[in-house]
């Protein structure tokens, strides 16, 4: 074997792993693969987030900015601007719903576009109301 090239590159073989030195890799655990091959299948995958919030970044007539985390799977962080949207100007759950409706949808066309000018917008969700939006990137420069 050539001693330049890294003894842990594999090459695969159909649908097995051999490495460089012609070994066939270890198999994984048969649930990891079981696992693996129903995300495939289901072609689904939910989970639930939850943000802690870490100091007030600032107020508004909408509602309310926070720096918070989003925190993944194995140490996985991620600073995050979370703005809360505040129900105190809507008369009703319905016009609260509809104002927050057309805020989805501008929010959506906003994160399919990635300018520096602009805010990444990553998600927008809502847990019984209010509503609320996460912002990335972009918000890095204010903090």
């Amino acid at each position: 074997m050539d001693p330049s090239l890294n003894p842990s590159t594999t090459i695969l073989h159909g649908t097995r792993t051999i490495t460089l030195d012609g070994e066939q890799a270890p198999r994984c655990p048969n649930d990891l693969l079981e696992r693996y091959d129903a995300l495939q299948k289901n072609q689904y995958i939910g989970w639930t987030e939850h943000l802690r919030f870490r100091r007030l970044l600032g107020t508004g007539g909408q509602g309310v900015v926070f720096l918070s985390d989003r925190r993944g799977s194995d140490g996985f962080t991620l600073p995050v601007a979370l703005k809360v949207f505040s129900p105190a100007r809507f008369a009703s759950h319905q016009s609260y719903d509809q104002a927050m409706e057309r805020i989805a949808q501008v929010a959506s066309c906003v994160a399919k576009i990635q300018h520096d000018n602009l805010l990444d917008v990553q998600n927008f969700t809502e847990r019984r109301a209010p509503s609320h939006s996460h912002h990335g990137n972009g918000m890095g420069r204010w903090l």
